[in-house]
């Protein structure tokens, strides 16, 4: 932590050896950690009071330093579950709060983050990550021959699927449709492709042990293509929209088609803004496809002041 509060004045101050203090969240004697490898830091004496604590980097503190000292490290209190955890930074202009994010995250604390600060910016370190950008046009190409793989996969159509297996999985295909995101497409065709495979094969079994003998319903070729074309043009949709904002942008702030060798799939599931650092710029993700090029100066002046 960069911050802790003075024993006797109780105001923040930063660690120093001479300099005694306790923790602003929930107020246990602090050590100041002054060497001469890592950032200054005020440390706990046994373990950090906040589970959602991680170690603090140069990359953290360089990125805090680019906000007022009064935003950064800021209790946050829910007074009904009485839950206490210290942002990174807090906009009070905006009521939001920017979290810097360098190791990685599981599932359940990205929800619950989300969930208690409500609104919130990530940034990510991507410092090191492999990202590759290309035209947004390419993006349509490959749904649809991710889609063509799909609809071209043998298929047995002597065994029919029943009506209410076909109603079963158009719920899913419909849920999937209403809940789809702008720019998504392939974490939606690959569940959809999971419920349908694993329907097939159910009755495929039951035909196998005689448990089905008058074969009705519909062939599985047909339930695949009112299945999976649906998800595919709605997603082609969505890319022609980013296509239309791409021609009012200058080359610098464009959305682009994007892939992330070793992928943190943790992302895809944020609802909040997501910001990857690459150490030369900014990329917004906008999906598992799609990011948007942000300059840093355009997101300081929208998110900080001058200092």
């Amino acid at each position: 932590m960069e911050f802790g509060l003075d024993v006797n004045t109780r105001t923040r101050v930063r660690p120093s050896r001479q300099q005694r203090a306790i923790c602003q969240c929930c107020e246990e004697e602090l050590i100041a950690k002054c060497g001469n490898f890592r950032v200054h830091h005020w440390a706990h004496k046994n373990s950090h009071c906040d589970s959602w604590w991680e170690p603090e980097t140069e990359w953290h503190r360089n990125w805090k330093n680019k906000f007022p000292a009064e935003w950064r490290e800021s209790i946050k209190y829910d007074t009904i579950s009485n839950e206490k955890h210290i942002a990174d930074i807090y906009n009070p202009n905006n009521d939001l709060v920017i979290e810097f994010q360098n190791s990685p995250i599981s599932l359940d604390e990205l929800r619950s983050r989300e969930s208690f600060y409500n609104k919130l910016i990530w940034v990510v370190n991507a410092e090191n990550a492999v990202i590759k950008t290309t035209s947004i046009q390419s993006i349509s190409e490959e749904a649809n021959t991710m889609l063509e793989e799909i609809l071209n996969e043998t298929m047995n159509d002597f065994i029919k699927i029943p009506s209410e297996i076909v109603s079963l999985l158009n719920n899913q295909k419909d849920k999937i449709l209403s809940e789809m995101k702008e720019g998504f497409y392939k974490q939606e065709l690959k569940e959809l492709k999971y419920h349908f495979n694993t329907q097939f094969d159910i009755v495929a079994q039951k035909i196998q042990e005689g448990k089905i003998i008058h074969i009705v319903g519909e062939a599985p070729t047909k339930v695949k293509e009112n299945l999976f074309r649906p998800i595919v043009n709605k997603a082609v949709q969505y890319i022609d929209n980013f296509i239309n904002k791409n021609e009012y942008l200058d080359q610098n702030n464009q959305y682009l088609n994007y892939e992330w060798k070793r992928r943190k799939k943790v992302w895809n599931y944020s609802k909040k803004p997501v910001f990857l650092d690459t150490g030369e710029e900014l990329l917004w993700l906008q999906s598992d496809t799609i990011l948007k090029k942000t300059p840093y100066s355009k997101f300081l002046t929208k998110y900080s002041i001058n200092i």
